[in-house]
């Protein structure tokens, strides 16, 4: 939809029936001593625009998990009401969980206790080229990561520690090493075929809309920890003038975005960290999640793989409207359904493939569905660090003493 023809306060769709902004939906079903253990997981995105640049996902990792609504929007300079992170936000929240998930576990293992644990997470993205002439390209530059710890532990145990959340951090393995991701496309009820090494090989991946729709009528469960995701500060960024051409939708491009976030460890089970946008300067989020050994989704509040489907399918969607705007494709009810499968077993440390399904309606051939798939993917920022092998960096503070001053993960 044409977000400028929306007044900006009618744009928050989030709060229409008084919800939350992220919200249980499904209660975790306890699956008893017949339930199968493996260390492969799939988190299954459903997700759907609204208004302006909003939208709204709805994630579970099976028919026991629980069930979570989970939003994101724009700044105000990309047309956006800033009522919800934005994708790249939310993906730093994830990567901040994951890894206060995995140092929280392996110093518990050594009987460490009373250990202080903050986690500070830099990405940055570049987008380049023109959506004018298809040759527009983001990649991700570079992720920085620091570990301040207070703990009774020995410098160079905590050293090996860090060395091991990172290497068995799942959000962390799907940015080192590359893997592929493939497509298929729903337009007007018509499956449009693509370029084999673009097309999934899964079938039967059913239109989500109805779902979707009786999803949104559910209430929301009674939560046990308060809010979920709170905005903190406005971002004093303005939107862009009249006739003024938003940033995103330039005709030549060459940006970096910087997005931090710093994570704290509250228990043994739940995070709560902070994302803001440093460059543009941006609003700031806090979010809570919930790490269960059993519920991959997360019981009290999303996990970190929660977060990061939603961070992936907002991306993706994101640049799937921009693409269409640039070329004045008009489209209607664009949903996906994405499948990110995980295997947690650290020795393996291998990614799987992930899965994008777009249903979508409007008034385009079979040629253009499939540029709109592709220049979806070459630009969405999430699929470019999915497919390309990055470097991590980090540093470590042990008792406000720094004993790791960026160094590579290199294993």
């Amino acid at each position: 939809m044409d977000s400028s023809a929306i007044p900006s306060h009618l744009m928050n769709n989030f709060d229409v029936d008084h919800k939350p902004l992220i919200y249980q939906y499904k209660k975790y079903v306890h699956q008893g001593a017949n339930g199968k253990s493996s260390s492969l997981v799939n988190i299954c995105t459903e997700a759907i625009d609204l208004d302006g640049m909003q939208k709204e996902a709805f994630i579970s990792s099976g028919r026991n998990s629980s069930g979570w609504r989970i939003p994101t929007d724009e700044s105000l300079h990309l047309r956006g009401a800033d009522a919800a992170p934005q994708p790249l936000a939310i993906h730093n929240a994830s990567v901040q969980m994951c890894l206060l998930n995995q140092i929280k576990k392996i110093l518990a293992d050594k009987k460490i206790s009373n250990a202080k644990i903050e986690v500070t997470v830099d990405t940055y993205f570049n987008i380049k080229g023109s959506f004018y002439r298809g040759d527009i390209k983001s990649c991700l530059k570079d992720i920085v990561v620091k570990f301040d710890i207070d703990a009774d532990i020995p410098e160079v145990e905590l050293k090996q520690c860090v060395l091991e959340a990172l290497l068995n951090s799942p959000t962390i393995r799907a940015i080192r090493y590359p893997m592929n991701n493939t497509f298929s496309i729903r337009a007007n009820g018509r499956n449009i075929h693509l370029p084999p090494e673009m097309q999934s090989g899964l079938e039967r991946v059913g239109d989500p809309l109805q779902r979707i729709h009786d999803t949104q009528k559910l209430p929301p469960l009674e939560g046990a920890g308060g809010l979920i995701l709170e905005k903190k500060l406005e971002s004093t960024m303005e939107p862009p003038k009249p006739g003024e051409i938003p940033v995103g939708l330039l005709p030549e491009i060459d940006r970096t975005v910087h997005i931090r976030g710093i994570g704290q460890s509250l228990n043994q089970y739940q995070n709560e960290v902070q994302t803001s946008f440093y460059h543009p300067l941006g609003s700031v989020f806090c979010y809570r999640s919930d790490l269960h050994s059993e519920d991959i989704a997360g019981l009290d509040s999303p996990s970190a793989l929660s977060y990061h489907g939603a961070a992936l399918a907002f991306c993706f969607m994101t640049q799937f409207h921009r693409y269409a705007d640039v070329h004045k494709i008009h489209l209607d009810a664009l949903r996906i359904v994405q499948l990110t499968p995980f295997d947690l077993d650290i020795k393996k440390h291998q990614n799987l493939v992930f899965d994008t399904h777009i249903f979508v309606d409007g008034d385009f051939s079979d040629e253009v569905g499939t540029d709109l798939v592709r220049l979806a993917h070459q630009v969405c920022f999430l699929h470019a660090a999915l497919e390309t092998q990055n470097d991590i960096h980090y540093s470590i503070t042990l008792n406000d003493q720094e004993v790791v001053y960026q160094q590579t993960l290199t294993n």
